[in-house]
């Protein structure tokens, strides 16, 4: 899920905005102490940053993190200043909250680049906000250019990696359940290496695992799928997969 820190105190219009959302990860901060180095975005309150609203979208932006500001004020005069301030979004609240989770979700994964000089500093950060256990999780526009990239590393290296596609179909003939794709990321996510690549695409997980054959593919699906069942036997869907070779 994608980590989302909206910094306001203890603001409880703030807070009631942004709690219970399901495809998000969102934290609270009242210090800038407290905001991780993993945020995938951040969310500045416009009235608990005040004065130090500039220089807070000056810092994250040099860490190249994503920032909005968060505000009740929704004249056109504010959200003109607060984009000349350089935020990369204005989150104008009230909002529906289906809307709120679409706004966090493309922000967090907008392409973010320091309008300074690059140094590599600045990717020695991105690597160090990088160091979670497990598979990788990618937007699903992300992984289709990974598999390009991936496919022709594989066939320089005359190396082989198995492409997997998990598709979730409601027992019931009826609707999955979010929960159901989510919990069964959390299981790829805990037990995959951190150099297998994996996508939510719909009711499909999309999933690359690098430098294994056809046999060793088989083996990593029956466990992920019997530890999920282990885990969420109570699931109200069957999850079928297609597998195939790259580089074959």
């Amino acid at each position: 899920m994608n980590k989302i820190t909206v910094f306001c105190g203890s603001e409880p219009r703030l807070i009631d905005a942004f709690s219970g959302l399901d495809e998000v990860d969102v934290r609270f901060a009242a210090r800038e102490a407290d905001i991780a180095d993993d945020s995938e975005a951040v969310i500045l309150s416009q009235d608990y940053a005040a004065d130090h609203i500039v220089r807070m979208i000056c810092m994250f932006k040099a860490k190249m993190i994503p920032t909005a500001v968060a505000t009740f004020d929704r004249s056109e005069a504010t959200q003109d200043l607060l984009l000349d301030y350089g935020a990369d979004d204005v989150v104008l609240l009230p909002m529906s909250r289906r809307l709120l989770q679409k706004r966090l979700v493309a922000l967090s994964e907008s392409s973010m680049m320091t309008t300074g000089p690059i140094d590599f500093a600045a990717f020695d950060r991105i690597r160090e906000a990088n160091q979670g256990r497990g598979a990788f999780i990618v937007h699903e526009h992300d992984f289709t250019n990974i598999y390009r990239f991936v496919s022709r590393i594989l066939e320089r290296l005359d190396k082989t990696a198995q492409m997997i596609i998990f598709n979730f179909n409601a027992d019931d003939h009826g609707y999955v359940e979010s929960d159901d794709i989510y919990n069964f990321v959390k299981i790829l996510q805990a037990c995959l290496r951190r150099g297998d690549i994996s996508a939510i695409c719909g009711k499909q997980v999309l999933l690359i695992l690098m430098g294994t054959d056809t046999a060793g593919g088989e083996f990593v699906v029956k466990r992920l799928l019997s530890t999920f069942e282990g885990h969420y036997y109570d699931s109200d869907c069957t999850i079928t997969y297609e597998m195939r070779q790259i580089n074959s």
